[in-house]
């Protein structure tokens, strides 16, 4: 590796098949495999989910594809704010950078890492799904015109655990312009750290996530 080229490391809770997020983590990290990116990848993984997910899945389950670099890191139970075990294995894989793919992986990659820079990719907005599923507004598009008005409403849903990484995170990968104008409103202080390019996955994890389907 030469000076210019930097180690990352991928990190997203569960595993691909088992949610829209993991599925398209694991294309995104083949992709960059293939471009000759050093890269690995860690699935997040609650040790109570294991046995269904070995049932479901199968041995490979976490790496359907036998990719290299891809690992599974069973986190402490309940996972906690400095995972031990994750800890130890962002220590041994030694990245350059992090990239945690929504906000439960992105939390615990830089509690358990917090020297090391961390983007945060966005899969989804908690703040947004609980104002449509109170009624406030009628689907994300309608909400964000209403966020656009009420401040207060604003700065009464700023979820702990999403504020927190969005204060740790060093930059802020959004997945959709509607979701980066959500987090902008939920987050005003913080947009300086909002990458400008959005980072579309929809294309490309469609035919990853069929095969799943039947499960």
């Amino acid at each position: 590796m030469n000076e210019s080229t930097k180690s990352i490391l991928i990190g997203c809770y569960e595993i691909p098949g088992f949610g829209g997020a993991s599925t398209a983590t694991y294309k995104l990290f083949e992709m960059m495999q293939a471009d000759g990116v050093e890269v690995r990848l860690f699935n997040l993984i609650n040790p109570k989910d294991v046995p269904f997910f070995r049932y479901a899945y199968g041995e490979d389950y976490g790496n359907p594809r036998r990719l290299a670099q891809v690992a599974n890191c069973l986190l402490d139970h309940p996972p906690g704010a400095g995972d031990a075990a994750l800890a130890k294995m962002i220590r041994d894989a030694g990245p350059d950078l992090m990239l945690g793919v929504g906000y439960i992986a992105a939390r615990l990659m830089k509690n358990a890492a917090p020297e090391i820079p961390l983007a945060f990719l966005t899969t989804g907005s908690f703040q947004a799904e609980q104002l449509i599923a109170r009624g406030t507004a009628k689907d994300a598009a309608s909400l964000l015109r209403f966020l656009q008005r009420a401040v207060n409403v604003r700065q009464r849903f700023q979820e702990r655990q999403m504020t927190e990484i969005i204060e740790k995170a060093d930059l802020i990968l959004t997945h959709s312009p509607l979701t980066k104008s959500l987090f902008e409103c939920f987050f005003p202080y913080h947009t300086e750290k909002f990458y400008t390019q959005i980072v579309w996955f929809a294309e490309w994890i469609y035919e990853d996530a069929r095969q799943y389907a039947h499960l």
